[in-house]
C-alpha cells in the first residue's frame, strides 16, 4: 500500500508523470556508511520538477539506517539521484543545457530563454 498522505499533488495526473525514488538497488539496501541494512520511513512531500522533456512530480522515499550507533540511524536519507538539484524546480537536464550554451557556445540569457 502507497502511502498517499504526506503528497502535495495527486499522483496520477495528465499534466505530469509522478516518479518514485526508492533506495538504488546496487546498494542492496544497504547503508552507505556503515553497511547495516536500511529500513522504509516515509515519502517526502513531494515536488513538481520541470525538465526538458517534461514536468516530473518527484516522490523520495527515506531510509533510515536500522545500527543505532551509525550517525544514518537518526536521519531520513536517500542516495539516489534526483531529477533537480537542491531546492530548485527546474531538473537537472535545464540546468545542463543552460549551462552548455551558456559556456560552450556563449549564449547571451535571452539568446538561451
Amino acid at each position: 500500500m502507497i502511502n498517499y498522505l504526506f503528497v502535495n499533488r495527486p499522483t496520477f495526473s495528465e499534466e505530469y508523470k509522478t516518479r518514485r525514488i526508492g533506495y538504488p538497488q546496487e546498494l542492496g539496501h544497504q547503508c552507505v556508511v556503515c553497511g547495516s541494512k536500511v529500513r522504509y520511513n516515509y515519502p517526502d512531500n513531494g515536488k513538481l520538477v520541470h525538465t526538458l522533456t517534461g514536468d516530473v512530480y518527484q516522490i523520495v522515499n527515506l531510509y533510515t539506517c536500522t545500527n543505532e550507533n551509525c550517525e544514518l540511524s537518526k536521519l531520513a536519507f536517500n542516495p539516489s539521484p534526483r531529477y533537480d538539484y537542491s531546492n530548485r524546480h527546474f531538473g537537472a537536464d535545464v540546468f545542463g543545457f543552460i549551462s552548455e550554451e551558456f559556456l560552450i557556445f556563449k549564449q547571451k540569457p535571452d539568446q538561451i530563454h
